[in-house]
């Protein structure tokens, strides 16, 4: 039975038909009755598509059928009106125009390695080739209306640490691997991939059923023998797969609470995967998933249905308790900030509501008031110039923004001005011994300097005063001598 997968046209390179036969318009395929393909679209949030709208089918079957039937189909869809939608789906089944060789018949296919996570059918993957005879082949390959190739994952390298290894590096040592090298690098199951759009480097994969690499045909570009994998026949009845199939779809609505990220990879991915089987929701599960890249490869290469599903629960299962340890962090920083900011919030009430009742003010206007009481007792015997220049640094403080630089340069020097003892005069002390004393107690060397102070003092003595321009240069020393 053809299923069918859809893309956007935006996404989708259209592909020209060999023959001159026009494509029948259709109308777009009614939504599935799956259970599975209901709830998970329940859970992606999938809307109607638009009714005008131009889309890209691909059809395949089930990769996990097991009856060897997928046939690849390419159709162009163009939605009718209205009025004529019953005439277009009485002929929708003469619009499929099928293509030959079919996808089984590809045994031998070029060999593409994926760096970081494996394709699984009925998905789509953007990769970048570096190579150009391989780029060509690929090019190549569609132009003869087979595009067609093997996507394998890329085995680790054994004398480098991956944890340690960065991007770009690993990207680059894929790019000169060739022929035997690059052979045995790669995993034995992979997936066959139609090329969909080729941009420059860009190729676009959609992957279509499993593959088992058997052999090497040729090295550059590696192409290999193929043979094509099947799932192995279960009972679509069994309990066991029913119960993992829905425990796995429970895991999902659990994380999708949780996960934006999920919700967005459920709205991308379900729009390109037709009815949803046990085999497909095992795929699904493990290729939306962040495990790494060697638990993807083993959802893979499992062929028992059942064994396939447990391990697909099991990466749900850790992205479930990810998303809770990832949920239980963004809250506890979340209440974090919210307690400071109520702090911060409450504490500017308070201060507005206080300096409102007069019962605080800010600290510009504290600084102020401090400075003014300060002056206040010495502005009778302060000269007049030195009272102007108090009066402009106060104005100019209110005028500052606390946190500026000139508003401590500001504050300082206003501190300075009114601690200055202005108008006050203490008694002279000459005694030449004593001052002699106190710099040898408090200054080592300094010999000149020392003698040039007594000088001054002696000097002083026989004058009966220090009238000077010494002033300032022996004010600490006379505090201490007095």
């Amino acid at each position: 039975m053809l299923k069918l997968i859809t893309s956007s046209s935006s996404r989708i390179h259209h592909h020209r038909f060999p023959s001159a036969a026009a494509v029948t318009a259709l109308r777009p395929v009614a939504e599935s009755s799956s259970p599975l393909l209901r709830v998970l679209n329940s859970l992606g949030g999938l809307g109607r598509r638009n009714g005008n709208s131009v889309g890209r089918l691909f059809f395949c079957s089930g990769s996990g059928s097991g009856d060897g039937s997928d046939q690849a189909v390419d159709a162009e869809v163009k939605s009718t009106e209205s009025g004529a939608a019953d005439e277009a789906q009485a002929k929708a089944s003469s619009a499929i125009v099928s293509t030959y060789p079919r996808p089984e018949d590809y045994l031998t296919v070029l060999a593409l390695p994926l760096p970081h996570r494996p394709l699984f059918p009925g998905f789509y993957m953007p990769i970048y080739v570096k190579d150009p005879k391989l780029l060509a082949a690929l090019q190549e390959s569609r132009e003869r209306q087979a595009p067609y190739a093997g996507a394998f994952l890329l085995k680790d390298d054994p004398g480098a640490d991956p944890s340690i290894v960065s991007g770009s590096e690993t990207e680059k040592s894929v790019y000169d691997l060739k022929g035997k090298e690059l052979f045995n690098r790669l995993h034995e199951v992979g997936t066959l991939a139609q090329i969909s759009s080729i941009h420059g480097e860009q190729v676009i994969l959609i992957g279509h059923r499993r593959l088992r690499i058997t052999e090497m045909v040729s090295e550059d570009p590696l192409t290999v023998k193929v043979d094509h994998l099947k799932d192995k026949p279960y009972n679509k009845d069994d309990d066991l797969i029913k119960a993992t199939s829905f425990e796995v779809i429970s895991t999902l609505r659990d994380v999708l609470k949780t996960s934006s990220l999920w919700r967005d990879h459920v709205q991308t991915y379900t729009k390109h995967i037709g009815d949803f089987t046990y085999p497909k929701l095992a795929d699904f599960g493990a290729a939306i998933s962040g495990a790494n890249k060697l638990q993807c490869q083993e959802v893979l290469e499992e062929l028992d249905v059942y064994k396939r599903l447990k391990l697909t629960l099991e990466l749900v299962k850790k992205e479930m308790e990810i998303s809770k340890i990832q949920e239980s962090i963004a809250k506890a920083i979340e209440e974090k900030i919210s307690g400071e900011q109520r702090r911060y919030l409450l504490n500017e009430q308070l201060k507005a509501i206080k300096k409102e009742l007069g019962l605080e003010t800010d600290d510009k206007t504290a600084l102020t008031s401090k400075f003014r009481e300060r002056i206040e007792p010495k502005r009778e015997k302060c000269p007049p110039h030195v009272l102007q220049v108090i009066d402009e640094e106060l104005t100019k403080l209110q005028l500052l923004e606390a946190s500026s630089s000139e508003f401590s340069v500001t504050r300082n020097y206003l501190d300075w001005l009114t601690a200055l003892p202005w108008g006050e005069y203490s008694d002279e002390n000459f005694d030449v011994t004593r001052a002699q004393g106190i710099l040898d107690e408090d200054h080592y060397g300094l010999t000149d300097v020392k003698e040039r102070i007594l000088e001054f003092i002696a000097v002083g003595k026989l004058r009966g005063t220090s009238q000077g321009n010494h002033f300032h240069f022996c004010n600490c020393l006379d505090s201490d001598l007095t």
